[in-house]
């Protein structure tokens, strides 16, 4: 998520808001066809995952 923000503010904009932050869940047997276990790893570990944002900024015009 941090990485997505960055971009936001490299973007331009200011003032950055994160209003919600929900995990998605997925289960385990779809989460083990499209990734290799070092990504499994870094999943469950808590490095990375899926999540939904709700985010507001202001730009300059």
């Amino acid at each position: 998520m941090n990485e997505y923000l960055k971009i936001i503010e490299i973007s331009g904009f200011l003032k950055l808001k994160v209003h919600k932050q929900k995990e998605i869940s997925l289960p385990e047997s779809l989460l083990s066809e499209y990734n290799d276990e070092n990504e499994l790893s870094s999943f469950h570990d808590g490095d990375t995952g899926i999540f939904s944002i709700t985010v507001s900024a202001d730009k300059s015009i």
